[in-house]
């Protein structure tokens, strides 16, 4: 249901390698978080074991998404909504202070989505937690201001960044917004 350009190979992120992520980072019950290029809802699902408010996934595909919805529903999971459209496009940010990506698309995509993230900390200024699983695009996103809380290696090939950015002072510093 997507195309190369605009979205990756899907795979399951959730589960053991996620949760000793999770595990690690201070997730307190006000806190939301979004997955960008969500899939089945494979990861969602770890996530819903979590303290977050909510847990909400983006994703391209119309087909995933239906595969997604079931499965989270055959989970009984509160409090989650599933949005169908291309991340790059996808702006409605501000409610979120953690983010989740499991490589999920092409690097003009990422860098779409971290201008939008940008955007959104100028309307909203908070801190923001970004999950990366496979981050490819590591360079681009310290480029973009983010700074690296942690790393972890839940996988001999594929490590993972916890990155946070913005607080009171400042959005991204130094991520150009056109």
């Amino acid at each position: 249901g997507s195309t190369e350009d605009r979205a990756g190979f899907h795979a399951i992120s959730g589960g053991p390698g996620l949760d000793s992520i999770l595990k690690a980072l201070p997730i307190a019950a006000s806190d939301e978080m979004l997955d960008l290029g969500c899939g089945k809802a494979g990861a969602m699902l770890t996530m819903a074991s979590y303290p977050f408010a909510r847990v909400d996934g983006v994703e391209i595909s119309g087909l995933l998404i239906d595969v997604a919805r079931k499965n989270l529903n055959l989970m009984r999971i509160a409090k989650w909504e599933l949005f169908h459209s291309d991340a790059a496009q996808f702006t409605d940010l501000d409610r979120y202070n953690f983010f989740y990506m499991y490589n999920p698309f092409p690097r003009i995509v990422t860098e779409s989505v971290l201008k939008n993230m940008a955007r959104s900390l100028e309307r909203r200024r908070r801190k923001v937690t970004l999950i990366f699983y496979n981050s490819v695009d590591h360079d681009l996103i310290l480029a973009s201001g983010f700074r690296i809380e942690a790393e972890f290696q839940v996988e001999t090939t594929c490590p993972a960044y916890v990155y946070s950015a913005g607080g009171i002072s400042s959005p991204l510093p130094g991520f150009p917004i056109p």
